[in-house]
């Protein structure tokens, strides 16, 4: 199934629901979004089937994003559990779907959430491996983002963000959802759309096999509206 253009349905914890308006700004002038389904401290397990039975629908969404784990941290979900529910419900996503679209969550440093801490790392480890496994779903690099943002994104329980915060998860947001239409984004990474400035000398040193992106497909010129910095044995390996 697919749109002329591509609709979106939007799943998460309270990470997104209190970045929803952000959300909608950043996507909804190139894709409608259909579906936006949040709560607090929200798990797979409870939202979950409601995102099934929104995807299954005749003219359900093309493009998920998924915003769990961390209410699945919280509330203290093995690891083993956690895996089979993240492999169950992108399986299930990608029954009806085109793309899904998976956030990782912030690798700890959270106050006052010391089982988030506990199971973050973790959990983004379970995530990369089961999500990217996946031919149309790949995780988002909201960890990398939030190592590249620092503290100042975050409100002081340094898991939730500002104002600054929501538009960077916004940004992510718009790059995921971009990188699922096909119309927009031809490139061997879908993190860099066609109408990006870089995507041309992307295309040429992938091309020439003298710089790999990452294992989620991705190239991170850019994370969130921020420029990853580019080590100088980085430069040396390209040389």
């Amino acid at each position: 199934r697919a749109h002329a253009e591509p609709t979106v349905a939007v799943a998460g914890d309270s990470i997104a629901d209190r970045s929803r308006i952000q959300i909608r700004r950043a996507v909804e002038p190139t894709h409608t979004i259909v579906w936006y389904e949040t709560f607090n401290s929200a798990t797979i397990r409870k939202i979950g089937p409601l995102l099934l039975d929104e995807v299954a629908r005749l003219d359900g969404p093309d493009i998920v994003l998924v915003e769990l784990g961390t209410g699945n941290a919280y509330w203290g979900t093995p690891p083993a559990v956690f895996r089979q529910q993240v492999r169950e419900l992108t399986a299930g996503l990608l029954r009806h779907v085109t793309c899904v679209r998976w956030f990782e969550q912030k690798p700890g440093g959270n106050l006052a959430y010391p089982t988030i801490n506990r199971q973050a790392v973790a959990f983004n480890r379970i995530l990369r491996e089961v999500v990217n496994g996946f031919g149309r779903a790949r995780t988002v690099h909201y960890e990398a983002w939030t190592r590249l943002a620092g503290d100042a994104v975050f409100h002081a329980d340094l898991l939730h963000l500002n104002r600054g915060g929501k538009q960077g998860l916004a940004r992510l947001a718009a790059q995921a959802v971009t990188g699922c239409d096909p119309t927009l984004t031809t490139g061997p990474y879908w993190d860099v759309a066609d109408a990006h400035w870089a995507a041309d000398a992307v295309a040429w040193v992938t091309d020439h096999r003298y710089i790999d992106g990452y294992g989620n497909d991705t190239f991170r010129v850019e994370v969130g509206g921020l420029a990853p910095p580019l080590a100088r044995l980085d430069w040396v390996r390209a040389l």
